[in-house]
């Protein structure tokens, strides 16, 4: 009898039912590479369905091997606690399905070409200067991770001069990050979101480009597209598959 297995996506969750088109366009696209695989998507927060209503939609669906990825860039919470405990909840309840889970995808470095790809598409690679905007968050992973995606963007693009910001109350932030860049004498800049999907941070991100732009009028700023769609973040997933 063949094993039924399936592919579950995790991420943060949004109020914007644009992150939620952006996902479900992902996992089209995985269930074309294993279309012998089920694969769901689940949010955490914001948004249904949850991890554990989804969980049961596949013990219903008589799955039995269950690879669970975690749709985030960064080793905060959401991923090295909160979906972790989920799932071993749920197996404590009594489930015989076999669960498995995988890492975030940052921690690919498919994902820094696919972060310098959407650069180029945007025209960023002519840039003097780059900037990186990640989520802010206190574990000092995060910043180490960023500080290592900046490094990489920079060698694979030749920009010479790079700059990493973050969102919410971490500092620095975009806007800081961008004056600073320009208080340098750089006239060309490039930002990247360093996002999976869209949403009110990005929103918020390019409210603030626009409102640098409008006082700084000689400096040029183009800013990357988010990063669902790359290439390599559907093979940074692909390389944690094994069935």
């Amino acid at each position: 009898m063949i094993k039924k297995q399936g592919i579950l996506l995790v991420s943060h969750g949004s109020r914007s039912p644009r992150p939620a088109a952006e996902k479900a366009a992902l996992a089209d696209r995985l269930r074309v590479l294993y279309p012998h695989v089920m694969v769901s998507t689940a949010f955490l927060e914001l948004a249904e369905p949850s991890i554990t209503q989804v969980l049961l939609q596949m013990e219903e669906e008589r799955i039995q091997e269950l690879l669970v990825l975690p749709l985030m860039l960064f080793p905060a919470m959401h991923v090295s606690e909160d979906i972790p405990e989920i799932l071993r909840n749920y197996t404590l309840s009594g489930s015989s399905m076999k669960i498995h889970y995988g890492s975030e995808t940052g921690a690919s470095n498919r994902i820094i070409e696919a972060a310098a790809q959407a650069v180029r598409q945007s025209g960023g690679d002519k840039a003097e200067g780059l900037i990186l905007l990640v989520k802010g968050s206190s574990n000092p992973a995060v910043a180490e991770r960023g500080q290592e995606v900046l490094s990489g963007l920079l060698e694979r693009l030749e920009i010479p001069a790079g700059s990493l910001c973050f969102t919410g109350e971490k500092k620095p932030g975009l806007e800081e990050a961008l004056n600073e860049m320009a208080d340098q004498g750089i006239t060309r800049l490039a930002v990247s979101p360093f996002f999976l999907f869209s949403g009110r941070l990005l929103d918020r991100a390019e409210k603030t480009v626009a409102d640098f732009i409008a006082t700084q009028p000689g400096v040029k700023v183009t800013t990357a597209p988010i990063l669902y769609d790359q290439p390599g973040v559907l093979a940074a997933l692909a390389d944690q598959i094994s069935f």
